[in-house]
């Protein structure tokens, strides 16, 4: 006895797979030339990332410097309302000494910086040779000479000097005191001098210098001094 009828299964035909229909390309000329003539805007992808802001240059010397003005007794005055005075450091031959005042002159300075508790800046500069009055002196000499072999010879002593002020420079050392009044930094300028005069001595420096001074801090390629020598 079968379970299913043949007729059925004769009547029944095997479906096939539907295929996909392909739609057939036509190229068509007026399409092509309005692609052409009306191009598509071409959207740009902006990353989102923040500007960086580029730093402001200072247009003048003025907005560079701290410096407002000088006080009548030679103090200058900077922008943050506080004073500064210019100490000159004497320099002092260690090599000629012995272990016993190296090691004076050392912990005298150690004691100095432990003792000042203060804001202060060490500056070292190379300044030209200072002949100036021996300048004046000898010329002084050639104008009173009467010798013709005498004046020649000062004449010699004075081109020498000008060349030392115009070649040579000697390292010294300067030694900046902050304050906020100018009272204050006379009192800090009396105790740099108590601390450390044991060993070494610091010296008051003359308003004329200290202009060279801060003209050489903000000018490092400028030379001081007088170039034309004869």
């Amino acid at each position: 006895m079968a379970l299913f009828s043949e007729k059925d299964v004769e009547k029944e035909e095997p479906k096939q797979p539907e295929r996909p229909k392909k739609n057939a390309f036509r190229f068509n000329e007026k399409n092509v030339k309005e692609s052409i003539s009306e191009p598509k805007e071409i959207v740009k992808v902006v990353p989102n990332k923040k500007k960086e802001e580029k730093p402001k240059v200072k247009k003048s010397i003025a907005e560079i410097m701290q410096i407002v003005d000088m006080t009548e007794d030679g103090i200058f005055e900077l922008k943050n309302e506080e004073f500064l005075e210019i100490l000159q450091v004497e320099g002092d031959d260690m090599f000629s000494k012995n272990s016993d005042e190296q090691a004076f002159v050392i912990f005298s300075h150690a004691y100095f910086y432990q003792a000042y508790k203060q804001s202060i800046k060490l500056v070292f500069l190379n300044f030209p040779c200072q002949t100036t009055e021996q300048q004046h002196y000898i010329e002084k000499k050639i104008k009173e000479c009467t010798s013709p072999l005498y004046e020649r010879i000062l004449n010699q002593k004075l081109k020498e000097l000008q060349f030392l002020e115009w070649g040579r420079t000697n390292r010294e050392a300067f030694l900046f005191i902050y304050g906020e009044t100018e009272l204050i930094v006379k009192e800090r300028v009396d105790a740099a001098k108590r601390y450390i005069k044991r060993s070494t001595e610091l010296l008051d420096v003359d308003e004329e210098k200290k202009l060279e001074l801060m003209f050489k801090l903000f000018n490092q390629n400028a030379k001081l001094g007088t170039k034309n020598i004869w």
